[in-house]
């Protein structure tokens, strides 16, 4: 299960560039040592899920290595916010299941 904290951290980089903090730095910049380093014992048990949650709902070009993040983040809110009511329209369907990532229901 994506934390709470986490997930309105990560919804805030992918809808409005928002820099994040340095574990979410790391885990977007696919920056494994640095992701293990700064991950606290709760985001260590969620790290499936946070990338699983990354992989289903944030744009491919916002993550992958730190010039992807970088670049994304000096898009800044104006370049990203279009499309970010579909992506949370998407996203509150996500439900997560423990153990199992997340699984999507339709919104009503």
């Amino acid at each position: 299960m994506v934390p709470p904290h986490i997930k309105k951290e990560l919804d805030a980089y992918i809808d409005k560039a928002q820099g994040p903090g340095a574990f979410l730095y790391a885990v977007l910049s696919n920056d494994l040592m640095k992701t293990i380093t700064l991950a606290d014992q709760a985001n260590l048990m969620a790290l499936a899920d946070i990338c699983k949650y990354i992989l289903s709902y944030a744009p491919g070009v916002c993550f992958g290595d730190s010039a992807a993040v970088d670049n994304w983040i000096r898009r800044g809110e104006a370049d990203v916010a279009a499309p970010a009511a579909e992506r949370k329209a998407l996203r509150d369907g996500f439900e997560a299941s423990p153990g199992l990532g997340g699984r999507f229901i339709p919104p009503r």
